[in-house]
C-alpha cells in the first residue's frame, strides 16, 4: 500500500480553516485507498516535528508538506523518501506568502527549499505563474490542483431563521481586515441589515466602540471561530459575504459562499484566482481604499442579486482536489490502479 505523510506546522487537532482542510485532505486520501499519517506540530522547525520527519520519512512513499510555515520539513525529508510534494500556498494565501518569500530574511532559504521539492502544487494557473517568478528553476515541476470545497455540505446546510438581512464579514488573525469600514458602511444601510463578524476578531473592543459611536451596536454581532457546519449555515443565511482583508482571505470560504448562492464583496487583495468568469456575477470587487458610502452601495447592490445554489456549478470540490493530488502522486510513485479507478468513480458520482 502506498504510504503518504501529510506534514503541517499546525496541530492536527487545530480548529482553524487550514487545519480542517489538512484533515480533510488526509481523510480523503485515506478514503482513496492510501495509507496516510498526519505529522504536525506547533511550528515546522520545532525539534520534535523536525526529528519525526527526518526519522520517519523513509517509511513513506510521498511526504506532502502543506504551507509555507512547514517548508523546513522539506529539508528533513529530502533524500529520505521517494517523493517530496509541497503545497506552499495552502497556509496564509498567495499574496502574503509571496511577500514573505520575497521580503523575509529567510526568503532565500524558502526558495531553496521549494527548489528541492519533486512537485510544487498551486491552486490556480495564476498562482503557478507567480510562483514561477520566484522559483523559475522549478517551473517544470509545478502542477495546478484547485482547492476543493465541500459543495454538497454547503448546499445542504439549513439557513438560520430571522427576517434581518445578514451581512457576514470574514475576519481572521492579525490586522488589515478593515472591519471598521464595514461597520461604517452599515450605518449608511437601512436598519433591515445586520452585520455578523465570523472568525477571530483581534479588535473587538475597537469595533464595538465604533459601532456604538455610529449607533449601530445593536446590529453588530461577533461569532468567533466557527466549525464547518455552523460556517456553512451562516453562508446560506447571509445576503452578502464581505471580506476586505489585505492578508487573510480564505479562497475556500469565498468559493463556499458562491456554492451557497451568496454574493460576495471583496477587496482588491482577495485571492480570487479560483473564481472564473462563470461565477463572476456573484462577485463584486471594491478598491482597497473604498469609502464607507461606496461600500454601502456595493453591499446593497450585491444583496439584490441573491443567487440559487444551482446557479453556481463547476466549483472545485474536495473530490476534485483529491483526484488532482492522486494524479500528481502518480507521476512520482506507482499507485495501485484500483486506488485511482475507485476514487475517480466516486468523484464522478459526487459531482
Amino acid at each position: 500500500m502506498t504510504r503518504v505523510a501529510v506534514v503541517t506546522a499546525r496541530p492536527p487537532t487545530g480548529d482553524d480553516l487550514h487545519a480542517r482542510h489538512a484533515r480533510g485532505l488526509a481523510l480523503g486520501l485515506a478514503d482513496a485507498g492510501l495509507h496516510v499519517e498526519h505529522l504536525a506540530g506547533d511550528h515546522a522547525v520545532a525539534p520534535r516535528l523536525w526529528e519525526t520527519v527526518r526519522q520517519r520519512a523513509r517509511a513513506f512513499d510521498v511526504v506532502h508538506v502543506l504551507g509555507i510555515r512547514a517548508l523546513p520539513a522539506v529539508f528533513a525529508a529530502h533524500g529520505r523518501t521517494r517523493a517530496v510534494v509541497v503545497s506552499p500556498l495552502s497556509g496564509p494565501g498567495p499574496i502574503s506568502a509571496l511577500r514573505r518569500l520575497l521580503n523575509m530574511p529567510s526568503g532565500r532559504a524558502s526558495r531553496a527549499l521549494l527548489e528541492m521539492a519533486d512537485r510544487i502544487i498551486c491552486a490556480t494557473p495564476a498562482e503557478s505563474e507567480r510562483m514561477g517568478q520566484i522559483v523559475p528553476r522549478a517551473g517544470s515541476r509545478m502542477r495546478v490542483v484547485p482547492l476543493g470545497i465541500d459543495t454538497a455540505s454547503v448546499r445542504m446546510a439549513e439557513p438560520l431563521p430571522g427576517a434581518a438581512k445578514k451581512l457576514v464579514a470574514l475576519s481572521g488573525p492579525g490586522r488589515g481586515h478593515h472591519l471598521n469600514r464595514v461597520v461604517a458602511a452599515l450605518a449608511d444601510l437601512s436598519t433591515s441589515f445586520e452585520l455578523v463578524i465570523a472568525g477571530p476578531c483581534p479588535h473587538t473592543r475597537q469595533i464595538t466602540a465604533e459601532a456604538a459611536q455610529l449607533d449601530v451596536l445593536d446590529r453588530v454581532h461577533f461569532l468567533g471561530m466557527l466549525d464547518d457546519r455552523a460556517l456553512h449555515r451562516w453562508l446560506r443565511t447571509a445576503c452578502v459575504v464581505v471580506s476586505l482583508s489585505e492578508r487573510w482571505t480564505s479562497p475556500q470560504v469565498l468559493l463556499a459562499a458562491l456554492a451557497a448562492g451568496t454574493p460576495i464583496v471583496v477587496g482588491e487583495a482577495a485571492n480570487l484566482d479560483a473564481v472564473d468568469d462563470a461565477h463572476a456575477a456573484g462577485v463584486t470587487v471594491v478598491p482597497r481604499d473604498v469609502s464607507p458610502l461606496a461600500l454601502a452601495d456595493a453591499l446593497a447592490d450585491a444583496a439584490r442579486v441573491r443567487l440559487s445554489p444551482a446557479a453556481a456549478p463547476g466549483l472545485p470540490t474536495i473530490e476534485d482536489e483529491i483526484t488532482g493530488l492522486l494524479e500528481v502522486y502518480a507521476e512520482l510513485v506507482e499507485l495501485p490502479e484500483a486506488v485511482q479507478a475507485a476514487w475517480s468513480a466516486e468523484a464522478r458520482q459526487a459531482s
